[in-house]
């Protein structure tokens, strides 16, 4: 080493020795504190993970002011309100913002989070916000106190010049001089962040394009000097990054909300009280609604955003409480165990009140229970997955409607309710949603994946062993064609009521495309006629015109009661004799045609297709609805093997598919003809077909369309009304109790010798609870009516591809102890008893749950629940059902798409022949 390094070295040695020296004899503080090391002082006690328990501990045992110090500077801890606000409110010496060397002069000036450049960002991977976000991390991670020790270190500015020319490589590399080699790689992000945008400005500003944003206006100047472009650079990124303060009590907020469920309740209370449940809180509300600001003040005090306070240096030597506190001590507040003291702006206000208006937030099924927040300078909540939905389907619509109306909203409810959005559509808010592995489920072979793990035969308990094994969630994947169990009914509503994706049923390749099943109402996708069909159903077979109807149904069940008993509880007949009556009535309502007593044509045609579609609609019946490239690949092998193909396994459907179409057809156009004939005639019945089939001048397409809109009323009520009336008869056999219970009431609000009718309904609660009954203790379609995503979705933090299956998995939730208490026992009165603390609230509701949800409810609901409660009761009031001897006493059902009881044999007697003349009597017989 040549004389003049060796003298610089010398230099730098002393200039680092003599403070050090200095520090080892200079007085010691009287201010109370934990006992620092020689020549460091507290350095390794300064706190760095979760500060604040540590500062809060060191309050309760050193006093309202406590003191650190490393090498020559003083850290002093406020913790009492009256020290901070006379400190850092009546001290000018105290009002100097300890921006920290590191980044305060060598790199960055000041950091938020906030556009004003009138540049759209990108939904994903915005270039701008990911520079940003580098530069924001930066400034947390290291204006920590003590993450910077040579902010500590004494004469810094001078000691440092010395090192950095005397020893210009290695020094970077000594303890706590980490920041010497990273300074130009931070400048070079700070500078990126600083010209990017407002380059983006200035071009648009060339071309002539004016926009009202702050850039616009101050970079508009003429003749801007170099240092003036930068001054006005950084006031521009100040503002960019302004919203970093608001964005961390939100976040904070939600998690609040999530973890306080009663919270959330008052607060959405208090605004449905003022504003009712179709408004949306704007800055006049503010004072009708207390709640919610005490719920941000709250916010603020349960874990301040800078628990620690910003980090003031003194300018000059003050006494403070008796204690001298020399020229460059850190003065620290301890927010944390203040209450909150500077309460949210109104940017925080509309966001919160906005969230509390508009969604329910809950904590993501598995995810901690606890608050976990982050040690950073800008404290907010660690990442925590939520679950995220509307209160209601009419809020959403509102908000949406207002983002679309945007130029109606001042800035801040616009930008309020775009968070919102933002929340319900998950992937807007990367804040509140961390990725997830795959879903879970059964482990798949190479290229079949689950195709052999698929239940056949009583499939729901199956999947019902796998949601105890698997979650809320459980997946199969076969031929890379994922299908999706739901296992509660929350999801279920987030899934199927409230995402559009899903509101695509999953007709099926096979009897879709092929045999023409996606022309029904059922099949149709969303769209003008999808919207129509369900129109002419609630025109047609709605609750506000059911009436029409009441005195054929009750003739028509007055009747299946005689059959019943004549019958003599043969097995085969039973449901023949149910399934007989409610075709009756579904023909009749929908065409104005009585069909025979016996060997009906019409009724047979149409039996024949409902047994094919269910037989082929089982998930898993027919595997070519898994292929990869199902339709290329399918077209490719009937061409190439004409004959042959149609006997590979699997493929059977290419024989049967002619057959198939062939008796869809002729149950579509017979019963349709026999109207049009009526109609030539000037024949015009009160019923669907004669009501939609007058339109003049049909093309064969509209023909069609309206042909499939009659059979879809007759195959969706036939057999699901049907088999939930053969359960409610086994339910009676099974539960004479039961039968008793019904009877009896049926008897004290009507009397020996009367038959229901409609207007006894109210009268008679437990027949209603029984049928709610039989809804759970057997769904008709326990797995749900499948639905296909026409799109990519998100679900608890999963990615559902677009063509994933989603089914629904009503037989485990009506059979789950937490929604159903004693759910394997029959029993109505859990429909009546307010007490219970799992009574059935309207999620659970059987009803709600069988006939389907959200877009694709079923439009036959009503129709069918009046047929069924007219069988119940007039069975309750004229028969006595027992099984008959030697008939097996446990349930058994068939595993088809719609899942009715396995055959029965019974004994039915009339209950009294006094009762047996007036059903008789009642319908001319």
């Amino acid at each position: 080493m040549d004389a003049e390094r060796l003298k610089t070295v010398a230099i730098a040695l002393g200039a680092l020795s003599l403070p050090a020296l200095y520090m080892l004899l200079k007085p010691k503080v009287s201010i109370p504190g934990p006992r620092g090391l020689p020549f460091i002082g507290n350095m390794l006690d300064f706190p760095t993970t979760e500060p604040w328990f540590v500062w809060e501990k060191w309050r309760k045992q050193y006093g309202p002011i406590v003191c650190l110090e490393i090498f020559e500077v003083k850290i002093i801890m406020l913790n009492e309100p009256r020290l901070i606000t006379e400190m850092l409110d009546k001290t000018p010496a105290s009002s100097g913002r300890s921006t920290f060397y590191v980044l305060g002069e060598l790199a960055i000036a000041g950091i938020t989070i906030k556009m004003t450049y009138g540049i759209d960002i990108a939904d994903k991977n915005d270039p701008i916000m990911a520079d940003a976000q580098v530069a924001v991390d930066q400034f947390n991670e290291n204006t920590k106190p003590g993450s910077q020790l040579v902010e500590f270190f004494p004469f810094r500015k001078p000691s440092l010049c010395l090192l950095e020319h005397g020893l210009p490589v290695a020094v970077k590399y000594v303890p706590g001089m980490r920041y010497k080699r990273m300074v130009p790689q931070w400048k070079k992000e700070i500078n990126k962040v600083l010209e990017t945008p407002s380059s983006v400005v200035v071009g648009e500003l060339r071309k002539g394009i004016v926009k009202q944003t702050v850039a616009h206006e101050l970079l508009q100047e003429p003749n801007m000097s170099r240092e003036r472009l930068r001054e006005v650079q950084w006031t521009l990124a100040s503002i960019y990054f302004g919203g970093i303060d608001t964005v961390v009590p939100f976040i904070t907020a939600v998690l609040a909300m999530a973890l306080y469920p009663e919270v959330q309740k008052k607060a959405r209370d208090e605004i449905e009280r003022v504003l009712g449940e179709d408004q949306l809180p704007t800055a006049k509300d503010r004072k009708s609604l207390p709640y919610i600001d005490a719920f941000i003040k709250e916010v603020m005090r349960w874990h301040p955003i800078i628990p620690t306070g910003g980090p003031r240096r003194l300018t000059e030597d003050i006494i403070f409480e008796g204690y001298v506190l020399p020229k460059e001590t850190i003065v620290i507040s301890n927010l944390w165990i203040c209450p909150g003291r500077d309460l949210a702006d109104l940017e925080i206000w509309y966001a919160v009140a906005t969230i509390f208006a508009t969604l329910h937030i809950e904590l993501a099924p598995g995810e901690r229970k606890a608050a976990a927040f982050l040690s950073e300078t800008l404290s907010g909540p660690e990442k925590f997955s939520f679950t995220i939905t509307p209160v209601s389907p009419t809020i959403e619509r509102v908000l949406r409607y207002l983002v679309a109306d945007h130029f109606s909203m001042d800035a801040e409810q616009l930008k309020t309710v775009a968070i919102a959005l933002g929340a319900l559509s998950l992937p807007a808010l990367y804040m509140l949603l961390k990725p997830k592995a795959s879903i879970p489920g059964p482990p798949g072979l190479p290229l079949i994946g689950n195709a052999l793990d698929f239940p056949m035969v009583e499939p729901w308990l199956v999947w019902e062993k796998w949601r105890k094994q698997y979650g809320p969630i459980v997946c199969l994947e076969i031929f890379k064609v994922k299908i999706v169990m739901l296992n509660e009914p929350r999801l279920i509503t987030e899934m199927l009521d409230k995402t559009p994706a899903s509101s695509g049923r999953a007709i099926f390749y096979v009897l879709g495309e092929l045999v023409g099943w996606e022309n029904s109402t059922a099949g149709l996708q969303p769209g003008p006629r999808h919207r129509e069909a369900r129109r002419a159903f609630h025109e047609t077979i709605g609750k506000q015109v059911l009436h029409r109807y009441s005195e054929l149904i009750e003739r028509k069940i007055r009747k299946l009661a005689v059959n019943l008993l004549e019958s003599q509880g043969e097995k085969a007949l039973v449901p023949e004799y149910i399934k007989h009556a409610i075709a009756g009535i579904t023909v009749k309502v929908t065409y104005g045609i009585d069909i025979a007593d016996k060997n009906d044509p019409i009724m047979a045609d149409a039996q024949i297709t409902i047994n094919h579609f269910n037989e082929n609609t089982k998930p898993g019946s027919q595997m070519v609805e898994f292929f990869p490239f199902r339709k290329p690949s399918l077209c490719l092998l009937e061409h190439g093997l004409p004959v042959v193909v149609k006997y590979v396994p699997g493929m059977r459907y290419k024989r049967m598919v002619p057959q198939w179409r062939k008796e869809v057809n002729k149950v579509l156009e017979a019963p349709a003809n026999i109207v049009m004939d009526e109609l030539r005639q000037g024949i015009v019945k009160q019923t669907v077909a004669h009501e939609l089939l007058q339109e003049p001048n049909m093309s064969p397409e509209r023909l069609s369309d309206i042909q499939w809109m009659l059979a879809s009323i007759y195959f969706g009520g036939i057999d699901t009304t049907a088999n939930s009336i053969n359960s409610a008869v086994l339910a009676m056999a099974l539960y004479p109790e039961v039968q008793k219970k019904a009877r009896d009431e049926i008897e004290r609000v009507l009397g020996k010798d009367q038959l229901p009718t409609a207007k006894d309904r109210k009268s008679l609660p437990y027949i209603d609870a029984f049928i709610k009954e039989v809804t759970r203790w057997h769904p008709i379609v326990a797995n749900g009516g499948p639905r296909r995503l026409t799109e990519d979705t998100i679900l608890e933090g999963y990615v559902l591809p677009k063509e994933t299956i989603v089914l629904s998995n009503l037989w485990g939730i009506c059979h789950d102890d937490r929604f159903f208490s004693s759910p394997h026992e029959f029993l109505p009165e859990r429909f009546l008893e307010s007490d219970d603390p799992n009574a059935p609230t309207a999620l659970y509701e059987p009803w709600n749950i069988v006939f389907g949800a959200g877009r694709r409810v079923c439009p036959g609901r009503d129709l069918a629940d009046l047929e069924i409660w007219y069988a119940v009761a007039t069975i309750f009031a004229t028969l006595h059902i027992e099984l008959a001897p030697g008939e097996h006493k446990t349930a058994a059902f068939l595993s088809g798409t719609i899942s009715g009881p396995e055959e029965f044999s019974f004994v039915i007697t009339p209950l009294s022949p006094t009762i047996e003349r007036v059903l008789r009597y009642s319908i001319g017989d």
